[in-house]
């Protein structure tokens, strides 16, 4: 049996795998193709969409299926096609209108299945529904942005009216995204688990900001980042280095000595 047979790492991109800018160190890339050498299976979850995550280049490539634009979709790696998708329902705009009536966001953008994106502004002069009725169809996340004080604000009211219609959370402080209830990285990463069946053992979910709760509270080891928000540290069994400090790396190092005890550590 090979060093990492059974291994399934889902790790967020920006703020997790990624540096700033989102740069690819050299210490991870090379730890992800020991790994993969090794028997392990690891994908990107990501806000992202599936075609920037297979367009990152020869240096990395994933080699379990990709989970898109928060958990609404789930990809194969090598060619694209769509695994499971869980697109929103037309009721997301009457939603995009209530927030825009609080005056609090400064843009919305809706997205769909074809990567075809529209933006509405508070200069646009019609409400959100009346700008995005007609992109085609299906729709899989929305994502509104504002400074952060307004983000959170947004998140709270959502969370008060819609909670149990859609799913929701910042992908970053000045941004929060809207996607179906069914979908989430958490959710994609356990049907990866099912998918591949006995192959996998252990699912390690890794991340750093709301969108990553459900990946990181639902993987049988979710670390956080050290540059995590709170919230994610609290769900996470293992806090490691920082993003800055090649955590995928790291992680990667440290799989084959951990035992099954919860533990937190830097």
């Amino acid at each position: 049996m090979k060093k990492y047979e059974g291994y399934l790492i889902c790790t967020d991109f920006d703020g997790t795998f990624a540096l700033p800018n989102a740069r690819l160190s050299e210490e991870n890339l090379e730890a992800v193709s020991y790994f993969q050498q090794n028997g392990g299976l690891f994908t990107i979850a990501s806000g992202r969409t599936p075609t920037f995550i297979r367009e990152l280049g020869d240096r990395f490539r994933p080699n379990a299926p990709i989970i898109a634009m928060n958990g609404a979709m789930l990809c194969d790696e090598n060619d694209g096609h769509v695994l499971r998708r869980f697109p929103m329902s037309r009721d997301v705009l009457e939603i995009m209108d209530d927030i825009a009536a609080t005056g609090l966001p400064r843009r919305m953008s809706l997205w769909n299945e074809y990567e075809i994106r529209d933006d509405w502004t508070r200069e646009d002069g019609v409400s959100p529904s009346a700008r995005f009725k007609s992109l085609p169809e299906p729709w899989f996340k929305t994502v509104i942005t504002a400074d952060p004080e307004s983000t959170l604000k947004i998140r709270d009211y959502f969370l008060a009216r819609y909670a149990e219609r859609f799913n929701c959370g910042r992908s970053w402080p000045e941004g929060f995204e809207i996607h179906s209830l069914e979908s989430g990285k958490g959710e994609c990463m356990r049907a990866l688990k099912e998918m591949y069946g006995g192959r996998v053992h252990t699912t390690v979910g890794v991340g750093d900001y709301e969108n990553d709760l459900s990946l990181v509270r639902d993987a049988d080891l979710g670390y956080a980042v050290g540059n995590a928000i709170d919230e994610v540290k609290a769900v996470a069994r293992r806090v490691t280095v920082s993003n800055a400090e090649h955590a995928i790396a790291r992680i990667i190092a440290e799989l084959p000595t951990i035992t099954a005890a919860p533990c937190h550590c830097e």
